[in-house]
C-alpha cells in the first residue's frame, strides 16, 4: 500500500485550511448572531466574574501579542439581571477590538464600577487601550453593521456589542484618551 502519512508541506496546507475553516465559522456565527433577533435569558449575573472569565479566555492571545491586560473590578458592584453568555460575547468583542488596536506590546485596562446617576444606579464596564485611536469619521460609523477598518473584518463585532448593550437597556460611549 501507499504511504498515507502527511509530509511537511501537506501538514502546513492542512494547518492553513483548518485556520481558514475556523475563520469562516467565526464569520458565519457573527452573521447568524446579527441576523436573528436576540432572545435574552436573564439571570442574576456577577459582572466581575464575567470580566475575569473573558480575560482568562483570551489569555493565550494576550500572551502571543505581548499585551498586558489589567483587570480592575469594583467589589461594591451588586449582581445585575443580564444574559451572561451575551455579556461575555460583548466583553470578548471589546477586548478583541482593543487587542487589534494596540498591536504588539500594548496595554489594555478593563474595569467595572458602580455609577450613581439621577435616574438610578448603573453598572459600568470600561475597556481602555493605548492603541492607535480612532478618527471622527470612524467614530460615527463604528457601531454600524459591516463597517470595518480591518482587511479581514466583517464589521459585525461592534454592531453586535451595540445590540447587546441596548438589549440590556445600556448605553455605549467612545472616548479618546487625548
Amino acid at each position: 500500500g501507499k504511504n498515507r502519512a502527511f509530509t511537511g508541506n501537506d501538514k502546513r496546507r492542512l494547518a492553513i485550511s483548518e485556520r481558514e475553516i475556523h475563520r469562516l465559522e467565526t464569520i458565519l456565527q457573527q452573521l447568524l448572531d446579527f441576523a436573528k433577533p436576540m432572545t435574552l435569558d436573564m439571570a442574576e449575573t456577577d459582572l466581575n466574574q464575567v470580566i475575569e472569565r473573558c480575560t482568562e479566555l483570551l489569555e493565550v492571545k494576550l500572551t502571543q501579542q505581548h499585551t498586558c491586560c489589567t483587570v480592575q473590578t469594583d467589589t461594591a458592584l451588586p449582581t445585575i439581571l443580564a444574559d451572561r453568555p451575551r455579556l461575555e460575547q460583548m466583553v470578548i468583542n471589546l477586548l478583541l477590538n482593543a487587542l487589534d488596536s494596540v498591536g504588539d506590546s500594548g496595554t489594555i485596562v478593563i474595569s467595572t464600577m458602580l455609577r450613581h446617576l439621577d435616574t438610578g444606579a448603573f453598572a459600568v464596564i470600561r475597556v481602555q487601550d493605548n492603541g492607535k485611536g480612532i478618527s471622527d469619521m470612524e467614530k460615527t460609523k463604528m457601531f454600524e453593521p459591516y463597517f470595518s477598518t480591518k482587511k479581514s473584518g466583517m464589521g459585525l463585532g461592534l454592531a453586535i456589542v451595540n445590540s447587546i448593550v441596548s438589549d440590556h437597556y445600556g448605553v455605549i460611549r467612545v472616548q479618546d484618551n487625548q
